[in-house]
């Protein structure tokens, strides 16, 4: 059991620990990042936080049962106009991978986003080349079930886009 808690400066070190090498950090982030990832980027982001309607939420799982960090989550480009959302930056330390927190921290963060921002579409953005996917999506939250739609475009040859929507 994890819970998300907003990530805060005391918070860099680890994350930046967890970054080994360019790759990883364009894997993980994409190409808004430069490695070595470090704290004056971090706090460009933390800035993206503040204010009633953030853009950012930027958040560190912890194991329910204790203080320890498990992994990094982030909710980007928050369109409150729009009920939207890009889901992205998941990471979970090396320590716990293989253990299925990673699915457990993507269901916090979708549960965040559609109870607690109230938003009804969340974006994953990512590189990989898939080719073409769609199907039917089930989310946990909650205790209910609630069926969206997942569909992938990889209409730009270089990546593509999962979309999760509300139904």
């Amino acid at each position: 059991m994890i819970k998300l808690q907003n990530i805060g400066e005391n918070d860099f070190k680890q994350l930046i620990n967890a970054i080994p090498d360019a790759r990883f950090l364009l894997q993980w982030a994409g190409p808004k990042y430069t490695y070595p990832l470090d704290v004056a980027q971090l706090k460009d982001t933390l800035k993206k936080t503040n204010g009633e309607q953030p853009s950012f939420k930027v958040f560190k799982a912890i194991k329910a049962d204790s203080s320890d960090a498990i992994g990094h989550i982030q909710l980007m480009d928050i369109d409150y106009n729009n009920s939207s959302c890009i889901l992205g930056r998941v990471l979970v330390f090396s320590e716990y991978r293989g253990t299925g927190l990673a699915k457990e921290l993507v269901n916090c963060a979708v549960e965040y986003a559609f109870l607690t921002l109230a938003l009804q579409k969340i974006t994953l953005n990512y590189v990989w080349k898939l080719g073409g996917y769609s199907g039917r999506g089930i989310s946990i939250v909650q205790g209910n079930t609630i069926n969206g739609t997942w569909s992938y475009d990889s209409s730009d040859n270089n990546g593509g886009t999962l979309t999760a929507q509300l139904q």
